[in-house]
């Protein structure tokens, strides 16, 4: 099997170094992309991108405080652990399919501000006149403001809607030395480990403009939220993994894990019109839930379908990542965000590409002689059976 993946890999290098499958997926990316913002799949109830522009948002019909009252959910499934204990010898033995929440950081190689940091401080340093993709709580839908509008609203106590940021992305900007991912999640991020260092390198602009993007820039996100807010069931872009650490409020999350059952009825749940009216958490009988203080360090696997309820003002520093260790189940959510005809800018920046440079980067290793765990070798056979049929379509 070990001989059968190395050869597929082979295979793989050499499309890209012949300016093969990963310059045809770019190319075949640049066709369609418009700008790229990271609505952690936000269920923005839009599906088709033919007819996106016409769709009329809708109010939920459903009452968040009411479904917190009900307290009908139990404790969700979430291993908690010391951050010592968060090793790449844990991953090798256990894997990575579990939400896993820590209490500490003292051993996650993590930085983040001091707790007393602000939203008037994240003003000060991604600057008053950056654009937010802001979501209205009550329909879902976007809409764009200033941070500085930003800020006053935050701090207005006299609020008639309520808004919430979850897309600042802020690498490059002045704010970006000051927030560092877990060393470990550093350590499994392709971008981190496959990614051309040249292009990430050339890369100035900080905004999320896919025409200055030189890389997937989704490491480095700011989450602002007013008491009250709340983001309804998702699943993070491409099977994204996600880092979340709560600096300052406090966070609920109604977590369903990405069993085919649980997938399913979501991807029907996303079609069909009972989204604004229906709690999706009630159509499962594995959703639980799980509250997060200031503090806390949230790791949140692939394909995990969650909702978020913010019960006061919170700050959260976070970050999407891909890697080797659920490799089949990245491709399964790639798949059903292209069954929904989610639309591009909704997506994972690059993904095509990041998959044949995580190919390169998997050579590399097996002609080096670096250790491959058990997990990476179950997905890396479909990691270039899919990479040979992008290679073959049109």
């Amino acid at each position: 099997a070990v001989l059968c993946i190395s050869a597929s890999l082979m295979e793989a290098a050499q499309r890209v170094g012949d300016g093969g499958g990963a310059e045809r997926s770019a190319k075949k990316s640049r066709r369609s992309t418009r700008q790229l913002q990271r609505v952690d799949y936000v269920p923005s109830r839009v599906f088709d991108e033919g007819n996106s522009d016409d769709e009329t948002p809708q109010a939920q019909s459903f009452d968040i405080i009411d479904v917190m009252a009900k307290d009908k959910f139990k404790q969700a499934d979430v291993k908690s652990m010391p951050s010592s204990a968060f090793t790449m010898d844990y991953l090798r033995e256990h894997g990575f399919r579990d939400p896993i929440v820590f209490h500490d950081t003292e051993h996650l190689g993590m930085i983040v501000p001091k707790s007393d940091f602000t939203v008037a401080d994240v003003m000060a340093y991604v600057g008053a006149s950056r654009v937010l993709d802001v979501m209205d709580v009550s329909t879902q839908d976007a809409l764009n403001m200033t941070m500085k509008e930003w800020v006053a609203y935050y701090n207005d106590p006299d609020k008639d809607v309520l808004r919430n940021v979850i897309s600042l992305e802020f690498s490059h900007s002045r704010l970006d030395p000051y927030v560092v991912p877990p060393s470990l999640v550093r350590q499994l991020d392709w971008i981190e480990t496959a990614w051309p260092t040249a292009l990430r390198a050339s890369q100035t602009d900080d905004s999320n403009t896919v025409a200055t993007m030189r890389y997937p820039k989704v490491q480095k996100y700011c989450l602002m939220s007013v008491a009250g807010c709340f983001t309804d069931f998702h699943i993070d872009f491409g099977g994204s993994s996600v880092w979340y650490h709560v600096l300052r409020g406090r966070k609920i999350f109604f977590l369903i894990p990405p069993s085919k059952r649980n997938l399913l009825k979501f991807e029907a749940w996303s079609k069909g019109a009972m989204q604004a009216s229906v709690f999706f958490g009630d159509l499962c009988d594995d959703c639980g839930v799980i509250t997060l203080e200031a503090g806390d360090t949230f790791m949140i696997p692939t394909g995990w379908i969650h909702a978020v309820f913010t019960p006061i003002d919170s700050l959260v520093f976070g970050g999407n990542f891909l890697h080797g260790f659920d490799i089949p189940g990245q491709f399964a959510i790639y798949a059903l965000e292209r069954r929904l005809r989610v639309p591009t800018r909704y997506r994972f920046p690059f993904y095509e590409q990041l998959m044949w440079y995580a190919a390169v980067n998997y050579h590399d290793r097996f002609v080096k002689g670096e250790p491959v765990t058990a997990h990476e070798c179950e997905g890396l056979l479909e990691l270039t059976a899919q990479l040979r049929l992008w290679n073959v379509s049109p």
